[in-house]
């Protein structure tokens, strides 16, 4: 890949990380990335990768994007370079951003999970990554896409 994004490929995934050789979480990945090659703000919210939102978490969600300028996109909008991607899976809510790269537009993302260590505790197994629609929906499992942009 020859893009900016080509930098963060690999770099670990964590759950709830904030970056540096710890690794990103999902979205503190899309917090930096918009914020450093954008210019666009993302509000901070609770997200948990491992289990479902609540009615209330999804509605908090959505008002604090609004008021930061970011609005869903209507039915029939196609999504764009720089839009933000959330995806449902059978496990909670997942972030991503739309990335125009090598002619095609992907998800650029930080996507893993947490396995037993041998012995006790756990470890993350993941990194950033690269993905079209259709690697989503079939190798991770990812449904329901909701878009955001930030006008």
């Amino acid at each position: 890949m020859i893009h900016w994004a080509a930098q963060y490929i690999g770099i670990p995934w964590a759950d709830g990380g904030k970056g540096g050789a710890e690794g990103y979480g999902c979205l503190e990945f899309v917090r930096h990335v918009v914020q450093t090659h954008y210019g666009k703000p993302i509000p901070s919210f609770p997200i948990r990768q491992f289990e479902p939102m609540t009615d209330s978490e999804q509605a908090e969600m959505r008002s604090t994007l609004h008021a930061s300028g970011w609005r869903r996109l209507r039915d029939g909008e196609s999504p764009q370079d720089g839009d933000v991607v959330g995806m449902r899976s059978v496990s909670g809510l997942h972030v991503g951003l739309m990335v125009a790269a090598n002619g095609q537009l992907g998800v650029l993302h930080s996507f893993g999970f947490c396995s037993a260590k041998p012995g006790g505790g756990f470890k993350s197994n993941g990194s950033v990554r690269f993905d079209t629609f259709d690697s989503l929906r079939t190798t991770a499992n990812m449904g329901r896409f909701q878009f955001w942009r930030h006008e």
